[in-house]
């Protein structure tokens, strides 16, 4: 069972279901989908090299969108709407790119997302909490995870799989520094224009398939060039 993504999300839930070998967890969170948009969001802060002051303006914007997810679009639009007044024109906000729902918030008027946001959540429960499956289900389990992802920050998913395998010694992690979403990197020689996958990452996946080992000691791996 592999689950890339959102998959990542699905596959241990699919696990609880029917009996596979194995699962594979690929740039994906072991984290709420609530979780992954506060990230996006102070990612996207500290990527426009912006300070505290902003950080604790886009924190309590994201306290105001997760009101809103949490009610399925009902609750916190007013709320929204004040802060967008408030802040309106300034450069931290601007930096808050719609990868996020926070972010896709910000583009449109709260009637908008009264009206359209349940159906397009299309039944996504924002506040599921995938650790307690990921560490209740059976078989073993391997996560690769980039630490450069700007789609599923993986710095949280990191320390909840640290925290499970505290308890499950078959629950294996690989970081790829400088990998991005979907586990791919610039090319140093093409002058990092161009992209290709995580050196070594097919070879490491398909040595743990087989043999439930990772290129190092303990399972936590952070991969070097």
């Amino acid at each position: 069972m592999i689950g890339a993504s959102q998959g990542g999300w699905v596959a241990p839930l699919v696990a609880q279901l029917t009996k596979v070998d194995f699962m594979i967890a690929a740039f994906a969170l072991a984290e709420s989908p609530i979780a992954q948009d506060q990230a996006l969001v102070r990612q996207q802060i500290a990527a426009a090299g912006l300070g505290d002051d902003a950080l604790a303006k886009a924190n309590a914007l994201t306290a105001i969108t997760e009101r809103i997810v949490r009610t399925n679009m009902q609750e916190g639009l007013p709320e929204l709407d004040a802060f967008k007044a408030q802040h309106a024109g300034a450069a931290w906000l601007a930096a808050i790119a719609p990868r996020s729902y926070t972010g896709l918030f910000l583009q449109f008027p709260s009637e908008v997302i009264r009206t359209n946001g349940p159906a397009l959540a299309q039944g996504l429960k924002f506040d599921f909490e995938p650790g307690p499956i990921i560490e209740s289900i059976t078989p073993r389990q391997l996560w690769l995870l980039g630490g450069r992802d700007t789609q599923a920050p993986s710095e949280g998913t990191q320390a909840v799989l640290r925290a499970v395998q505290q308890r499950r010694r078959d629950v294996a992690t690989v970081v790829f520094p400088r990998a991005d979403h979907g586990l791919i990197e610039p090319i140093a020689a093409a002058g990092e224009q161009e992209m290709t996958f995580s050196p070594r990452l097919f070879d490491v996946a398909a040595d743990w398939i087989k043999s439930g080992k990772l290129p190092g000691t303990g399972p936590f791996v952070t991969m070097t060039d």
